[in-house]
């Protein structure tokens, strides 16, 4: 997954932006590289993934659930919820 959302900004001009959309584990998966993401109700599916201190989700992923990341130097800078 990383190496996927890395290849597709490093083809991007600068300044243009790109949606990604997977499901949940994948995207999980990519939080992780930066974010503190824990199961918190394996049964049910309920996560808490934080950033820099920050809760961004505290448990279920619903269908338009989103994030936006704000990446330099391919590490993100902010990353907020949608």
């Amino acid at each position: 997954m990383a190496d996927c959302i890395h290849e597709l900004l490093d083809s991007l001009p600068e300044g243009q932006n790109a949606l990604v959309v997977s499901h949940a584990a994948a995207i999980c998966s990519y939080l992780q590289r930066f974010c503190t993401v824990e199961v918190t109700d394996a049964a049910q599916k309920l996560r808490r993934i934080t950033f820099q201190g920050e809760v961004l989700l505290d448990g279920h992923f619903w269908e338009a659930d989103g994030f936006v990341l704000h990446i330099e130097n391919r590490r993100p800078v902010l990353i907020r919820t949608i």
